[in-house]
């Protein structure tokens, strides 16, 4: 060592082991604010429980979050700007947009277009909520807290025919013969103070004076929704409150008549804590995913719901028989450091070495002191190689990090899904598997002929290392098991 700078050649090898120390430090601080996922060997097809109590509900939240959920907004469509001027240009334009086809039946005098054009949908027959909606002859458009119902065709004598005012915020709505369903979020108060949103019917058979049949308010935030026939199937959610008060979801149902939930509405929950679905895998953040199926066409028709306890991130698709929920997973980081050091640091170390941090391993699970140790460890044997062979070192440490995060993120960054039954307003959870990836969206998803299709992307940021992105197609069949797969596509790109 005559000649070199020990004080440059210490600052190198500090640099050096930078990559071990940030691995073990990471992964600790990962573990120290994520919630561990039980692994691969998980059986999805078995997963799917519910509480035999309140208290059971109680202890689960305890064991496996930090107690508090986060309650999402969801997918609120911005309400369409404008005023009546614009409105009439909508209509004078010929921008005729969707709605449930077949405007038979009508009950209001008139001229229907045989051809128009809808908003778009994923799968025919799920119609899929708009602020727009058409059934070829009205146009019926949400503008701020303003419904607008405008004859559009002929547009030559296209004009507003009705317009009333809606307490909260509406967002969305569906059109079905003479039946509009319309959503909104906010401005519905439970008498505790919760936010609800509505699911407002109202009978338009004469278009210029619309009557509010049903008035549903769900607590929480409302997320999405589908039409399939004469049912509407609601997606809300709400956060849970806290351990001891998760706060289950409830439903309002309140005479027509009545503006908010709040005002002589009949309170109660959607379930008892015996009755909510859940899966025995830990999460960062928990939330009550409420699907609810409302028959638009029979007023005196109770609505049914089901409450899933699940995380908080989703996307969500739904067919003409099924509602597949996906959300991320989470990594156990736990099992990605033991393998880092099995399959990668442990073999490149000299006998001696390894057997130091192998004995400190025996004594159990790496923890926040024994990690210290072993950075000791490593950090002694790195000054001892100095600067040459410790760059080499590294040098080859890095590309075999590099490798094992590559091979592992189809294990690391996977994704869950759960399929429930939707059957003429039935809701049955049906099964529940996993995938490799992430999901994009909904247009990432559908099912064909009985199977369930999925493109993700996996990679990026692994165990805190940038690893080049890859894409995939998976394909499972009804009990959400992997069937067929086409892996490894457009590597460094992503969906």
């Amino acid at each position: 060592m005559t000649g070199r700078n020990p004080g440059r050649m210490k600052g190198s090898v500090m640099a050096a082991v930078l990559v071990l120390v940030a691995l073990v430090a990471v992964t600790f601080i990962g573990i120290a604010i994520t919630v561990i996922y039980s692994g691969d060997s998980l059986s999805y097809q078995d997963s799917v429980k519910k509480f035999s109590s309140c208290e059971g509900m109680e202890a689960f939240l305890e064991k496996n979050s930090g107690g508090y959920g986060y309650a999402g907004l969801g997918n609120i469509a911005a309400p369409m700007a404008g005023n009546r001027e614009e409105l009439m240009a909508v209509s004078d334009s010929g921008a005729q947009k969707t709605g449930s086809e077949g405007a038979e039946g009508a009950g209001t005098a008139g001229t229907y277009s045989e051809d128009y054009s809808t908003t778009n949908i994923q799968i025919e027959g799920v119609d899929e909520a708009d602020f727009v909606k058409s059934d070829g002859k009205y146009l019926y458009i949400v503008s701020g807290s303003t419904i607008f119902i405008v004859d559009a065709y002929p547009a030559e004598g296209a004009e507003i025919v009705s317009e009333f005012n809606v307490t909260g915020n509406p967002t969305q709505l569906f059109i079905n013969d003479n039946k509009l369903v319309l959503f909104t979020t906010g401005g519905y108060y439970w008498k505790s103070g919760e936010t609800g949103s509505g699911v407002l019917v109202y009978d338009v058979t004469d278009r210029s004076d619309p009557v509010l049949s049903r008035n549903i308010t769900l607590e929480g935030y409302y997320d999405d929704s589908r039409m399939i026939g004469d049912y509407v199937y609601v997606v809300s959610r709400k956060g849970v409150r806290t351990w001891s008060e998760p706060g289950i979801p409830r439903i309002a149902v309140a005479e027509a008549s009545v503006g908010t939930a709040s005002n002589d509405a009949v309170e109660k929950a959607v379930c008892n804590c015996g009755d909510v679905y859940y899966f025995d895998v830990p999460d960062s953040s928990y939330q009550f995913t409420t699907i609810t199926s409302v028959n638009v066409k029979d007023d005196a028709m109770e609505p049914q719901s089901k409450v899933f306890l699940m995380g908080y991130s989703q996307n969500l698709v739904v067919s003409l028989n099924n509602i597949y929920i996906t959300y991320k997973k989470n990594i156990d980081y736990l099992n990605m450091i033991e393998r880092a050091m099995d399959e990668v640091i442990i073999p490149i170390l000299p006998p001696q070495v390894a057997a130091e941090i192998s004995k400190i391993r025996e004594t159990g699970d790496i923890d926040y002191g024994k990690s210290q140790e072993i950075q000791e460890i490593l950090m002694d044997y790195m000054e001892s190689l100095g600067p040459e062979q410790g760059a080499a070192f590294m040098e080859n440490l890095q590309s075999k990090m590099e490798d094992f995060y590559i091979r592992i993120s189809k294990e690391t960054d996977q994704s869950v899904v759960h399929r429930v039954r939707i059957n003429n307003g039935n809701i049955e959870y049906q099964a529940g598997g996993k995938f490799p990836g992430r999901v994009l969206n909904q247009f990432s998803m559908d099912e064909d002929n009985g199977y369930f299709r999925v493109a993700t992307t996996t990679g990026g940021w692994v165990g805190g290392t940038r690893v080049d992105t890859l894409n995939n197609v998976y394909v499972l069949d009804l009990n959400l098991n992997v069937v067929g797969k086409l892996e490894d596509l457009a590597r460094g790109e992503r969906i």
